[in-house]
């Protein structure tokens, strides 16, 4: 099967971006229109609907070029560069600023589901990333995104591919709403069963020792061995490209077992309970150690 390299602006209608609605007369409001920011989206390409802003008509009819619609692919290109996510009904109606492009695709040439993951690639983030211009910000303009690379199957065998990893994420969303119910069950009979409790307050520090994971390098990463384990293997667990390293230059402290509390401490925090068997944690997570009971 041959697959053709184009440049992304071959095959997409529209690539854009807005802007910050106050400097054009617009306002934010308590509620109104979803307005999006890098900051709404995570490192999944799902979106934090806790971290929309809002406008209200007239400031979206002021910002008509960035009108988000269905289909259409988000993709940072300042700040967080690289983080994409996919356009459905449920968001709209929709803005966005200037650190978020628009891509519309044309739908005769490309299926929008096979660019959102052809977006999410290693090989099509190593571009973008690579094409980062440093200022106060990290940027990349919207003519070098014109310019990256994307390759492309038929449309039929676009389809079969975004299917398919359609497919996984649906699976790995129901888990994240089933783990979920089961922490609210769990932390409600907790609450239960302590009804009536006396509680003291005290600072973190008084009741754990927190070991950050080993700062890997480059030369560390090996694809034989114990996983080492990022914020993404927290999320969807070991995968087939988490890298690995045999640990026997890696201190005991940074090797972790099954329930030990782990909690990630930048891009998306959260705690959670290990239980994938000894692995190497990586830095930006803590390993929780409760000090005994006195």
């Amino acid at each position: 099967m041959s697959w053709n390299t184009l440049n992304l602006i071959e095959c997409t209608e529209k690539i854009t971006k807005g802007t910050t609605p106050t400097s054009i007369g617009g306002q934010f409001v308590s509620e109104g229109i979803n307005f999006i920011k890098v900051e709404s989206i995570n490192e999944d390409g799902q979106y934090i609907p806790e971290k929309f802003a809002y406008i209200d008509e007239r400031s979206n009819d002021l910002l008509k070029r960035s009108i988000i619609f269905e289909d259409d692919i988000l993709i940072s290109i300042a700040g967080a560069i690289g983080r994409t996510a996919y356009v459905n009904f449920k968001i709209l109606p929709a803005n966005t600023n200037q650190a978020l492009a628009i891509v519309r695709p044309k739908k005769d040439i490309v299926y929008p589901k096979f660019l959102y993951y052809a977006f999410r690639t290693p090989s099509y983030q190593g571009q973008i990333k690579g094409s980062v211009v440093q200022a106060a910000q990290a940027n990349v303009s919207l003519g070098v995104l014109n310019n990256t690379k994307i390759n492309l199957p038929n449309l039929a065998t676009q389809r079969k591919i975004a299917s398919i990893l359609s497919a996984y994420d649906d699976l790995i969303e129901n888990n994240l709403k089933r783990i979920k119910l089961l922490e609210e069950k769990a932390f409600l009979r907790y609450k239960g069963i302590l009804k009536g409790e006396k509680f003291s307050m005290k600072p973190f520090s008084e009741v754990a020792d927190y070991i950050n994971g080993y700062p890997f390098k480059p030369d560390d990463l090996k694809d034989v061995g114990l996983p080492i384990i990022k914020i993404k293997e927290l999320k969807a667990g070991v995968q087939d490209d988490t890298p690995r390293n045999d640990g026997e230059n890696i201190p005991e402290k940074y090797i972790i077992e099954n329930k030990d509390i782990l909690f990630a401490w930048s891009a998306s925090i959260g705690a959670y309970l290990w239980c994938l068997g000894k692995s190497i944690l990586n830095q930006h997570i803590f390993n929780v150690k409760p000090f005994d009971k006195d």
